[in-house]
């Protein structure tokens, strides 16, 4: 079965065709080229964007005047998925290229012949103005058909083991991913456990600091409230002292009064005895005088 594309006409091809039908002659489709850019085509293209190779067309027929088929076999190293097709006559002009900007026609494996085969819409091109030339070594058009369905086959067993790689691939960027991440939940959370220890570290020290400013405080309160008692001890003692002194001074005092007051009567007495005794010695000389 047959790939149906619905290729553009470039400027080019038609200035082709048209010098080659106004000699009577037709052009000839010789080579199919494989590119890798998807985009929407212009008939303004010479070439295609990412060509990575061309291959002789292996057999062809003729289904209508506006449908061919065509049939090539891509063989060789490379490896690439086919988005964009170029139709080239023999002196290389472009004469038609098909592509897609999201969608990719096949993928063509590496060291593998694949076998294309396209049915081609030449509507825009006037009846029979182009020809197919095989290369020497074509293919049997007989057999094109179940050829195309190993190719079909064989493509979509790659594709599926593509695929296939393509979800391991995923699932070990996801488990590398996964990785990483738990990686980093584990930096992290040893980050913040050291963090989380070192700042109970800070806080045990800096309650410790404080329990022993705190200590020291009341000891220096307790110190400062003995000193106040030992000071108040020393003028309670002070006191007594002076209370004493000034008890023996008033005693003293009273005493010093009381021998005051006798050595006053005494002396008062003695004047008062000195006095009758002078008044007596006075008197009785009088009378001694006088003879009273």
């Amino acid at each position: 079965m047959s790939t149906p594309l619905q290729p553009v006409i470039t400027k080019k091809g038609l200035a082709a065709i048209w010098n080659v039908t106004s000699t009577g002659l037709s052009a000839e489709i010789t080579h199919i080229a494989l590119g890798t850019a998807g985009y929407t085509p212009t008939n303004e293209q010479t070439g295609l964007r990412a060509q990575v190779a061309k291959y002789p067309i292996a057999g062809g027929e003729r289904l209508s005047d506006s449908l061919i088929h065509l049939t090539a076999v891509a063989d060789g190293p490379a490896a690439f998925w086919v988005r964009e097709i170029g139709f080239l006559l023999a002196d290389g002009t472009l004469l038609a290229v098909w592509s897609h900007p999201t969608e990719a026609l096949t993928y063509k494996p590496a060291n593998t012949d694949l076998l294309l085969a396209y049915d081609l819409s030449v509507a825009a091109l006037p009846p029979d103005s182009v020809t197919i030339v095989s290369g020497p070594a074509g293919l049997n058009l007989s057999l094109a058909a179940p050829l195309a369905a190993m190719a079909r086959a064989l493509v979509s067993a790659q594709l599926q083991g593509l695929q296939q790689q393509d979800q391991l691939t995923d699932l070990a960027r996801q488990q590398q991913n996964i990785s990483e991440q738990t990686a980093r939940q584990v930096a992290s959370l040893a980050e913040r456990l050291g963090s989380a220890e070192y700042r109970q570290a800070v806080d045990h020290e800096g309650a410790l600091g404080v329990g022993i400013r705190a200590i020291e405080a009341a000891l220096s309160e307790q110190l400062r409230s003995l000193d106040l008692q030992d000071q108040i001890a020393l003028l309670s003692r002070q006191l007594l002292l002076v209370s004493e002194q000034a008890e023996r001074r008033d005693a003293r005092l009273a005493t010093a009064e009381r021998r005051h007051e006798v050595d006053h009567d005494g002396l008062r007495s003695m004047g008062i005895a000195v006095a009758e005794a002078s008044i007596s010695t006075q008197t009785q000389l009088t009378k001694l005088i006088h003879g009273a």
